[in-house]
Order: structure tokens, then sequence, then C-alpha cells
């Protein structure tokens, strides 16, 4: 099973992904829009944004009062969209596991523990 950080890294750049399709344009999205759509804290999508930029996949635009987001906007590039493109989706990626579920929220899957 993956780790935390990088589930929530596909889940932001497959909704910043999405976003973009649906919008047919450039599409700068908010923190607070990619935690409505994903049920993510302000913590984990400030760290998911963090490594996709370094990464290269996705640019922001920063400005003061965006707080609790480390950001103002956010939008994925050429590059995020080659990323996500190449990629099997992730339901040929996540297998049941002993213990585990498979949930879809979004469009979005997650492995979870039967146990939480």
């Amino acid at each position: 099973m993956s780790n935390e950080i990088e589930e929530n890294k596909d889940v932001v750049l497959r909704f910043l992904h999405k976003k973009d399709f649906e919008s047919h344009d450039e599409e700068w999205v908010t923190g607070n829009e990619i935690s409505e759509a994903t049920d993510l804290k302000p913590s984990q999508i400030n760290d998911a944004i963090e490594l996709l930029r370094d990464l290269g996949l996705v640019e922001w635009l920063l400005h003061y009062g965006t707080s609790p987001y480390d950001f103002g906007f956010v939008k994925i590039n050429a590059r995020g969209k080659y990323e996500i493109e190449r990629r099997p989706t992730l339901d040929q990626l996540i297998t049941e596991e002993p213990g585990y579920a498979v949930t879809k929220t979004l469009g979005f899957l997650k492995l979870q523990s039967k146990h939480a």
C-alpha cells in the first residue's frame, strides 16, 4: 500500500486534470475548491501541491491572504497532463488486499483499512 502523501498527491493531480479537462481552458483552482472536492485537509493539500510543483507537474500563483493554504491558485500544466495520461488508471493499480477495501469518491479510488 502506498503512503498517504503519495495518495493525496495523486488525488490532487487527478482533480486538477479533471478540472482542466472540463473547462477546456486553463483552469486556476483554489485550495478551498480542492478541499471541497477531495475532502483533504489544508495541510494535506499544501503537501501535495508542494510535491507536485517540485516535480514540475503544476504551476501556482502565490499571494497574501490565502491561509491556511500556502498558495493562491494552482493549475495542472502540460507535464502534469502527460503524467496522468501515461499512467494506467488507478482502478488497474489498486487490487483488493486482505483487510482493506477500495472506495470511490468523486471518481477517485482510495484504499482504506476495513478496521478503521
